[in-house]
C-alpha cells in the first residue's frame, strides 16, 4: 500500500531559542526472559551532569506487560514518574516543570515481561525479540 507523509517545519530566529532539547535513549540490552515465566527486569541510568527531563515514553515489544520509570537518587529516590501498560501505544508523558537531576542521579526502568512462548527471549530488533528502552527529551542547564 503506497503511503504519503507531509511535514511542516517552522523555524524561529536563533536569538529566541531558550532551550535546545536532546533525545533521551536509555537502553537495556541485557534481557534474558525464560520461557513460560513472568520476569521483572530493572536497570538504572545515572546522569553524568545536571540534567532536566522534559518528556518520557517507553518502548518494549509484545511480551511487556508493564513499564515503570522511577527516579534514582536524591530526595525523590524511588518515586514513580511514568507508567504504561500498553506496549503498542505507550504513554507519552510531558513534564510542564522539567524533572531535575543532579550529577549521579537518574532514572530506572522496571519492566514486567510475561514470556508466554516456549523459548527464552532476549534483546533484539524483531517482533519475536524484546526491548526495554526509556525514550524522551532532556537538556543540560
Amino acid at each position: 500500500i503506497p503511503g504519503e507523509v507531509y511535514v511542516n517545519l517552522y523555524k524561529i530566529d536563533k536569538s529566541k531559542v531558550k532551550i535546545v532539547a536532546n533525545s533521551l535513549d536509555l537502553n537495556n540490552q541485557d534481557l534474558n526472559l525464560p520461557a513460560g515465566k513472568r520476569t521483572v527486569v530493572t536497570k538504572s541510568f545515572l546522569f553524568s551532569k545536571p540534567t532536566k527531563v522534559l518528556m518520557l515514553t517507553s518502548h518494549n515489544h509484545k511480551l511487556g506487560e508493564k513499564f515503570v520509570i522511577k527516579i534514582v537518587g536524591g530526595a525523590r529516590d524511588g518515586e514513580v514518574v511514568y507508567e504504561s501498560t500498553d506496549w503498542e501505544h505507550p504513554v507519552i508523558k510531558n513534564f510542564p516543570v522539567a524533572l531535575e537531576f543532579k550529577k549521579g542521579e537518574g532514572l530506572m526502568s522496571e519492566i514486567t515481561y510475561n514470556n508466554t512462548t516456549t523459548k527464552a527471549v532476549r534483546f533484539g530488533l524483531t517482533s519475536e525479540d524484546e526491548m526495554g528502552i526509556i525514550f524522551g527529551y532532556y537538556y543540560e542547564p
